[in-house]
């Protein structure tokens, strides 16, 4: 097996399953609504979401959506988690496609979980829908499934580098702990919205990233 398979094999994973989504019945009328779904979440909580309420966001008569999600709200959220990965996978894929060596493709992936995570508020609902669904299991079961899957494909990626570098060991485990921390990073950094701040956290992340790696691996020659 090759230096760059295991990253690029969990690419490839990555690539494979976000090409499988079919956006063919997504209108511009579906993706207001999607986009209305994420705005009321991250603003007032996934609770305050209501096929009413996404009526009033897009100026539409609550019955009408239907014609859009027949499924309803349920409908609603599995197609707007899908939507909101889509888009983070296709960033991190066009991202880490021009690195040259597994050290590279880590780091790259530690910046863009990062500044998304910065900078798109509606991963931190993303994250505390899944944190909520873990403990009360609001989410419907195929949905819980298919976004798990989605997260378990993006940590792949991060396991794939960890490989190719060499470490051994409990690698899904240090990749965890590593998740924990980038998605934590708007505690942590106490970013104050200056983008010119954005390069030193991502620094203190990647540096921190991979401290956890050596703190919980060891490395051998490949």
């Amino acid at each position: 097996m090759s230096e760059r398979a295991q990253r690029v094999q969990a690419l490839e994973a990555m690539r494979s399953e976000i090409a499988s989504f079919d956006w063919t019945n997504q209108t511009d009328g579906r993706r207001l609504i999607l986009e209305a779904f994420l705005s009321i979440a991250t603003s007032a909580g996934y609770s305050a979401v209501t096929m009413r309420a996404l009526g009033r966001q897009v100026n539409v008569k609550a019955p009408s959506l239907y014609s859009h999600f027949p499924g309803g709200r349920d409908e609603v959220v599995s197609e707007a988690l899908r939507w909101h990965f889509y888009q983070f996978a296709t960033g991190t894929i066009n991202a880490v496609e021009a690195t040259e060596d597994a050290s590279g493709f880590w780091t790259t992936l530690v910046d863009q979980h990062v500044r998304r995570q910065l900078q798109t508020p509606e991963n931190d609902m993303f994250d505390l829908m899944l944190a909520t669904d873990r403990i009360s299991g609001f989410l419907p079961p195929d949905t819980r499934k298919e976004i798990g899957h989605l997260v378990d494909l993006n940590a792949g990626l991060f396991k794939g580098a960890a490989l190719d570098m060499g470490y051994q060991g409990d690698v899904d485990q240090a990749v965890a702990i590593v998740l924990t921390v980038l998605d934590g990073v708007g505690s942590w950094s106490r970013w104050n919205g200056d983008v010119a701040a954005l390069d030193g956290i991502v620094e203190a992340a990647v540096r921190t990233s991979f401290a956890t790696l050596d703190a919980h691996l060891l490395t051998g020659t490949k």
